[in-house]
């Protein structure tokens, strides 16, 4: 037995070079239908093959839709911030006193029945608009520390506004 086995492994390719015969691959698929009872068990398996092919390319195509619709519905020109956590921290500071003494200013301007001057809100806007500006000019330019530092003081430009006119305001009133 020994021999047979040597020459065999020797001259390995001589017997890996040739199909199997035909009675040999429906002998196979005899093995393979008894091992799986009838043919409902393969109908059910085929089955789960195409559901497991749908949910993939279900879950594929989803996270591709998802994709999309963020980079469409998202504002291009905030996606600086994703690169300048620190800029993120700045913005959120100045964005939130400001918001707070806006909302002060028109909580002074309905209980005294007044409406401010039609000069800060052009300076307010104006601030605006500058902000606007240099975000469009970051999104391009997004490592630009000159750029940044202009956001910036745009930023401390429109709190010291806002502040200024609270500090009047509440003198005013006093």
């Amino acid at each position: 037995m020994n021999y047979l086995e040597e020459i065999i492994n020797n001259n390995r390719e001589l017997f890996d070079s040739e199909e199997p015969g035909q009675k040999h691959i429906s002998n196979f698929r005899e093995k393979i239908n008894s091992y799986f009872g009838n043919t409902r068990h393969s109908i059910l398996l085929k089955m789960n093959k195409y559901a497991a092919v749908f949910l993939l390319g279900l879950s594929i195509s989803t996270g591709l839709v998802l994709l999309v619709f963020y980079y469409n519905f998202s504002d291009p020109k905030d996606h600086y911030l994703l690169n300048n956590p620190e800029l993120i921290e700045v913005e959120y500071y100045y964005q939130r006193r400001i918001t707070d003494n806006i909302s002060r200013l028109k909580n002074m301007a309905e209980k005294n029945n007044a409406l401010p001057s039609r000069h800060i809100i052009n300076d307010i806007n104006e601030v605006n608009q500058t902000i606007k500006k240099i975000k469009k000019d970051l999104y391009y330019h997004p490592n630009d520390e000159r750029i940044i530092n202009a956001l910036i003081n745009s930023y401390k430009m429109k709190l010291e506004i806002t502040d200024q006119v609270l500090n009047l305001t509440t003198q005013s009133k006093s």
